[in-house]
């Protein structure tokens, strides 16, 4: 558990961090061609890295409501309490956002 909480979170950042970067390089004077292919990587990694993410922190981060799981894994402590509660909330996130994508696209 404490292994794929601590990915799930490393990819969220990392998946932000590509993001963050990707738009980062866009510039208003730049040719629509360059600002297409700038996007690229918004359509192509991005969606892998929160697919990855999303399928690792949200099992876990359901199975871990239940005590007996915590104490089978060892998941005790103020950091490890923490990691989960970013995990949770990244969670919410993402189960509203599928949720609302699918209610868009019914």
């Amino acid at each position: 558990m404490k292994e794929l909480q601590t990915f799930g979170l490393v990819i969220t950042l990392f998946g932000w961090l590509i993001l963050v970067y990707t738009f980062s390089n866009l510039d208003p004077n730049m040719s629509y061609s360059a600002g297409a292919a700038t996007m690229l990587p918004v359509v192509t990694i991005f969606p892998i890295w929160i697919l990855l993410s999303f399928l690792s922190i949200v099992p876990t981060s359901i199975a871990l409501l239940w005590p007996k799981v915590r104490q089978h894994s060892q998941f005790k402590g103020a950091f490890w309490y923490g990691i989960w509660c970013i995990n949770g909330m990244v969670s919410i996130f993402y189960v509203f956002v599928f949720f609302g994508l699918r209610l868009l696209f019914l």
